[in-house]
Formats: structure tokens, sequence, C-alpha cells
């Protein structure tokens, strides 16, 4: 048998270990629930399949890490490194991605629905598929295909195919054509102003990226 210690990237202090037959020694389909994983360095791990859910992995070192089809609902990768990661069909539900750095992440298929993505880099990653349903996207670095985002005065806006979030607030295109000056007065101190000037030219801009909205 082969004992695989996953240690603090900056103490070297071993926060977890891994007992697997020596012949399979890796992380593929690892029940790690509830790991705390707090900025364990996973540089490269196989967590094939591995049942993340919940784990705190809190700036984890997941650099290339193998996390295909992996269980991530509702885990803390807040300010995780992700970058060239495989999470193709992860489930990410809930997930706390706050910061996290995804550059050139393989997302193809993820769950990231209810996801906190705010401020995270999504620059080059493959979001092909993947579920963005009700996901936060305040302050998103998009990867221009799927998720798009841009700056307009004081105001970070993220859109998709399907929703638009301008600050904090997010909502379909279709609420947000809907919305009274009433409604979007209460938004923010400068959001009816701010929405009267740049309405147009925000949705000819996802009209130019996505064709016309319905």
């Amino acid at each position: 048998m082969a004992t695989i210690e996953i240690k603090n990237k900056r103490t070297r202090e071993i926060i977890f270990s891994y007992t697997k037959d020596e012949n399979n020694a890796d992380l593929h389909e690892a029940n790690l629930h509830e790991a705390n994983l707090h900025e364990a360095n996973l540089h490269g791990a196989d967590l094939h399949g591995a049942d993340l859910h919940e784990a705190k992995l809190y700036r984890a070192n997941l650099y290339k890490a193998n996390l295909h089809e992996a269980d991530l609902h509702e885990a803390d990768l807040h300010r995780a490194n992700l970058r060239e990661a495989d999470l193709h069909g992860a489930n990410l539900y809930r997930a706390d991605l706050h910061g996290a750095n995804l550059y050139e992440a393989n997302l193809c298929k993820a769950n990231l629905c209810k996801a906190n993505l705010y401020r995270a880099d999504l620059h080059g990653a493959n979001l092909h598929e993947a579920d963005l349903h009700g996901a936060n996207l305040h302050g998103t670095i998009g990867n221009m295909r799927e998720v798009c985002s841009l700056q307009i005065e004081d105001f970070p806006i993220t859109f998709t195919k399907d929703a638009l979030q301008i600050g904090c607030k997010n909502y379909t295109h279709e609420q947000w054509r809907a919305f009274t000056d009433d409604e979007i007065f209460v938004m923010h101190d400068q959001a009816l102003p701010f929405w009267k000037k740049w309405k147009d030219h925000i949705f000819k801009t996802i009209e130019l990226k996505y064709g016309e909205l319905k």
C-alpha cells in the first residue's frame, strides 16, 4: 500500500493523507467529502471523479489537476489556482470560485449553476455546454465566448446568451428590458442615469455577439 500526502504549499505541513494500492497511487475517485485542503499543493493531481463535495480548497494549487467529472458542489475554491485544470463535466453547483484562477481551464459541460464566480478569471477557458444558470458573474473576466465582460464607467458588466449582470444585479435579458425606471432607480444611486445612457449600447453589444435578442 502507498500513502499519498497532501501538504500545505507554504508550510509543507501534512494536511491530508490518503492510502491506496501501490499500483494506483492517485486520488482517482477518492472520497474527500468535506476534506480540509486549504492551501494544499495538488499541482497535476489526478482527482478524476473524486468526491470533493463541500471540500475546503481555499487557495489550493490545482494547476493542471485532473478534476474530470469530480463532485465539487458547494466546495470552497476561493482564490484557488485552477489554471489549465481539467474540469470537464465537473459538478460545481454552488461552488465558491471567488477570485479563482480558471485561465484556460476545461469547463466543458461543467455544472456551474449558482456558482460564485465573483472576480474569477475565465480567460481562455472552455465553457462549451457549461451550465451557468444563476451563477454570480460580478466582475468575472470572461472567456469572451460563452461569458463576455466589459467595463462601462464604474460598472463591471458580464453577459451570456441568457443573462446580463451589471454590478451585483443579475437578470435575464428579458427582465432587464422590462424593468421600469422606478425599478432601476432603487438598484443603485447612479443606476437610472447610467441605464438611460447605456441601455441601448449594452443590448446592441449583446446582439452583435449572440444575434438579435427575442
